[in-house]
């Protein structure tokens, strides 16, 4: 079918006003965003079973563009619900230095909505497509900066107006665009999610890699739905239409045949975040190094082959995705971290060219290359298996101050349900306290991120709750999402991100000539501290050689310290009774 539909489009007539910008081209060429969004417009006008609309806004002020094709012509996640119809979710140009989606998904829109064998797909799915993401990005025009690239002649820039790679930003939000993608993704709850990129790296003969959502991280329904059935299914049709596929080269060192571990998907990346809302991803991955014709082809390829499965798999993909939903509110474990498992390993075939090392002319030291004249087939390991680092018990919910707008912004446009509470009460409520975590050294995509974070459970302390502060009950769809965004340990969290960083800081202090004679006192008084106190001071030499540290001690654990330094600001309800006393 592929070889028919790709010589029935070279049949176009030149002068058609449906060939898009890349097919009037030399085949090295990529449309500008105004060519972009021209043309999917020009789609709505010719075909009344589509339908363009903008979102948002983005780092530059242009809105979002979202285009639909719906047989039904329904375009609501509603109908797709009533009428059991896979909704296939399509993001191009997040990162518009590597445009080959874009442009495959402008003919794939427009084959599916011509020609009769594809549009009979349409049966069984709803098609959503983001024509652009970054649209700043993409407006940054260049034919430089992707130096490892082989074309198109121009391009746009991976990143947007705010300089964030918004491949990073999908938890933190720190984008409009990541904002608006938040409220589109949980409007249209997809089945399937492709976000199309290029690749970095290693050369070999594959035109296509792919990272597909973690099957360790989804519901095991998902996963074993991805693992046995899906990616085998995709491999063989790629295959069959001649584009073989391998999964993206992360290598293991410094050559694939290091070994390959599978790409760890966390949930500021596109397919971690969409397996938060129990929806598998995929990023189709094109080699960097092969033609630009081949490599949209080759996408354009993906994306139809894609459909065609998910077609002929429509009743099995919704039926999974709805248990999965139904099934993750009464979960009760979720994981917060992830390692791989370096014991458990596979191999895989794989197709690469031998690499070689000789003396650089530039730098007269030893430089790796890829021999293209000796391509080799072998088995590699495949290191494919992640493991549980860190788990928890949900809550009955969470109780969030409405002070952290940014916070409650971000659950909502995820489509989480809150509920306000009605008056001003007090509670006792056992609190997280962060007794350590570590801060990269450098930024990361504006901030400075904490890993390692551990707490202790402090004892329950009086806690004020006003009118208007927020509860989010663990008993949803999306307590995924809910629970590896509130939890400060999890792997991309709103602490992992900087969000409460304020209460990491002490508010008041003491000065040592006035502390100190309270300090006398609190000793006599306390029998109990003072023999930690005179405990600590024999066994470690830095502390009783300290007398700020020693002050420090006491103040630490005396009444006149602040109690809220370093208490996580959300709160886990762990009983009925109370969250019934919040909430009535």
């Amino acid at each position: 079918m592929l070889l028919f539909l790709l010589t029935s489009l070279l049949q176009l007539p030149a002068s058609d006003s449906l060939l898009t910008p890349f097919e009037k081209g030399n085949g090295n060429q990529t449309c500008t965003y105004e060519e972009c969004i021209n043309y999917y417009e020009l789609l709505t006008k010719r075909f009344d079973i589509c339908k363009l609309e903008t979102f948002g806004t983005t780092s530059i002020g242009k809105p979002l563009h979202l285009f639909t094709i719906d047989k039904d012509k329904k375009f609501t996640r509603t109908s797709a619900t009533e009428k059991n119809k896979v909704v296939l979710f399509i993001n191009n140009g997040i990162h518009p230095g590597e445009p080959d989606g874009i442009d495959a998904s402008m003919m794939f829109a427009r084959d599916v909505l011509m020609k009769g064998e594809l549009r009979a797909l349409l049966n069984h799915c709803i098609i959503v497509i983001i024509p652009a993401y970054n649209i700043s990005g993409m407006l940054n025009r260049n034919s430089t900066l992707r130096v490892n690239q082989n074309g198109p002649e121009s391009y746009g820039f991976r990143a947007n107006r705010q300089y964030l790679d918004l491949n990073r930003d999908f938890i933190k939000c720190d984008s409009k665009e990541a904002l608006t993608f938040n409220e589109m993704f949980s409007l249209w709850s997809p089945e399937i999610f492709l976000d199309t990129h290029v690749t970095n790296g290693a050369d070999y003969q594959y035109v296509m890699t792919y990272v597909p959502t973690h099957p360790d991280k989804l519901h095991p329904l998902l996963a074993n739905y991805e693992r046995v059935q899906l990616i085998p299914e995709l491999e063989k049709r790629m295959k069959d239409a001649g584009f073989e596929m391998t999964p993206y080269v992360n290598l293991k060192s410094t050559t694939p045949d290091s070994g390959i571990i599978s790409f760890f998907d966390s949930g500021r990346y596109s397919t971690g975040y969409a397996a938060m809302h129990n929806c598998i991803g995929f990023m189709p991955e094109s080699h960097m190094l092969k033609p630009y014709k081949q490599r949209v082809t080759a996408t354009y390829t993906f994306l139809l082959q894609t459909l065609n499965i998910l077609y002929q798999d429509a009743d099995i993909i919704v039926t999974n995705k709805r248990k999965a939903d139904d099934e993750v509110k009464k979960q009760k474990e979720f994981v917060l971290q992830w390692q791989l498992n370096e014991k458990k390993v596979s191999t895989i075939p794989f197709k690469g060219y031998e690499a070689e090392y000789s003396l650089s002319s530039v730098t007269g030291l030893k430089q790796i290359h890829y021999n293209r004249s000796k391509p080799f087939t072998k088995d590699v390991f495949y290191y494919a298996n992640y493991i549980p680092r860190k788990s928890t018990n949900k809550p009955i919910a969470y109780l969030i101050p409405q002070c952290y707008e940014a916070i409650i912004e971000r659950l909502q446009k995820n489509g989480v349900l809150l509920q306000q509470v009605k008056k001003d009460t007090s509670i006792e409520l056992s609190t997280i306290r962060i007794s350590q975590f570590s801060t990269s050294p450098h930024p990361s995509e504006g901030h400075y991120p904490h890993e390692e974070v551990d707490y202790s459970l402090s004892n329950k302390m009086q806690v004020q709750i006003f009118k208007g502060d927020c509860i989010v009950l663990c008993n949803q769809s999306l307590n995924h999402y809910i629970i590896e965004t509130l939890e400060p340990d999890a792997e991309d969290s709103f602490f992992t991100w900087n969000f409460f960083d304020a209460t990491m800081q002490r508010k008041e202090y003491f000065s040592a000539y006035v502390f100190e004679p309270l300090a006398e006192t609190i000793l006599r008084d306390n029998m109990e501290l003072r023999n930690e106190f005179e405990q600590k001071k024999k066994t470690d030499t830095i502390f009783a050689g300290d007398a700020h540290l020693q002050l420090k001690f006491i103040y630490e654990r005396s009444q006149y310290a602040e109690p809220w330094y370093k208490i996580y600001p959300i709160y886990r309800l762990n009983s009925e009774s109370e969250l019934n006393s919040i909430i009535h």
